[in-house]
């Protein structure tokens, strides 16, 4: 019994280590998988190949490719695509670190926002 508890506490570790989180700020209105989501802050949690926004009750899945770019990027930014006048998330760039989130595969085009890593 004690060794089935130890490997489930164990498993569980594992999984929540797994995660990487970060925090974003969003500072346009902005539509992830047909979700909008209102300019703040975020939470956003990387999880195999899907990412996780959280903002108070607000929660959004998507998913996404994470590549490793060349060098790192010094402040976050989101790479949008307009969509009828709404700003689908196409990228985002992890500040801080070499981590590109893809959603959506497509080109993108020329709206793209820079926001802090600290935030």
């Amino acid at each position: 019994m004690n060794k089935l508890l130890v490997l489930c506490l164990a498993a569980a570790s594992l999984t929540l280590q797994a995660a990487e989180t970060h925090r974003i700020v969003l500072f346009q209105t902005s539509h992830i998988n047909g979700t909008e989501l209102k300019a703040g802050d975020y939470k956003l949690e990387v999880l195999g190949d899907k990412i996780v926004l959280k903002s108070g009750k607000v929660r959004v899945e998507a998913q996404a490719t994470k590549e490793a770019a060349n060098s790192k990027y010094n402040t976050n930014s989101i790479l949008y695509k307009n969509e009828g006048g709404k700003f689908e998330v196409q990228e985002i760039h992890v500040g801080g670190t070499n981590t590109k989130l893809l959603l959506n595969q497509g080109p993108a085009n020329a709206s793209t926002l820079r926001y802090d890593k600290k935030s």
